[in-house]
């Protein structure tokens, strides 16, 4: 079975709890669904946004479903979105805690890359308005570090999620060359910092940048082959490379395994 979507886990996040009541059932299907892979082919520039709801005792241990709008019907309006109750949310649909990215519910994002493929998936749901499916499966503690790598911007991160992220062969990429051949790819951008970036000004980026370490460059390169970031060939499988920049958005590793086909 396909679908299309997909999922992008490391962004600014807040947790925000509806309660810290003993554990409860959630309204809402969750987990992957055996042999659904979501596949999205025009995923640039695409705007999409996420949902995380969990149930129980809130701790950095609790579990959270996540769900991303990708290709879904309703997409992810930006009106729509900003008018989310995380508290209300998480209440209607038998949860103690509902955290959206972006957490600034006024700034949007957006992908970068060109297709996606997510290699679990699981059902479609409404959230107060916005559709997103099931992509993974975090804890409170990764989103918590998620959001204090935010405000150290061009460490490396890691997750895990069996998925494939295609940059296709002319097209731009914009690159963050770190030291000892490390190269990261932008997954997608965020108006959080700049309420007036767009995907047009990506290329001037650049020279915004105050707080790029020594050795580090910001680069745009137009690709002469498809550039695959496939993290069923990472070592160990399934484990991604990430790194935020100053304004909260997402490069993808290269240089560290054999997730890339090459680094660009």
């Amino acid at each position: 079975m396909k679908l299309t979507l997909i999922k992008s886990a490391t962004l600014i996040l807040c947790a925000l709890a509806a309660s810290q009541a003993l554990a409860q059932n959630l309204k809402i299907k969750h987990g992957a669904i055996k042999g659904t892979t979501l596949v999205y082919t025009k995923a640039r520039n695409y705007q999409f946004c996420e949902f995380y709801v969990g149930a129980g005792p809130v701790a950095p241990s609790t579990e959270l479903e996540g769900h991303n709008s990708t290709a879904t019907s309703t997409g992810c309006p930006a009106a729509t979105f900003a008018s989310i109750d995380p508290k209300k949310l998480a209440a209607d649909l038998g949860g103690s805690i509902a955290i959206l990215n972006p957490a600034k519910q006024t700034a949007q994002k957006w992908w970068v890359m060109d297709e996606l493929y997510v290699y679990a998936a699981g059902a479609t749901v409404d959230f107060s308005g916005i559709k997103a499916t099931w992509v993974v499966k975090m804890s409170v503690g990764d989103l918590e570090a998620a959001a204090k790598a935010a405000q150290t911007p061009y460490e490396p991160l890691t997750n895990r999620q069996l998925s494939k992220w295609v940059f296709k062969k002319g097209n731009t990429v914009f690159l963050l060359r770190a030291p000892e051949g490390k190269v990261y790819a932008m997954q997608a951008f965020t108006n959080a910092a700049d309420p007036n970036l767009r995907y047009e000004q990506l290329p001037q980026l650049g020279s915004k940048m105050q707080k790029l370490p020594a050795g580090w460059k910001y680069e745009v390169k137009t690709l002469d082959k498809d550039l695959e970031f496939d993290v069923r060939k990472a070592t160990p499988s399934g484990l991604k490379h990430l790194t935020l920049d100053e304004f909260g958005n997402v490069y993808l590793g290269c240089g560290f395994d054999s997730a890339c086909n090459y680094v660009p």
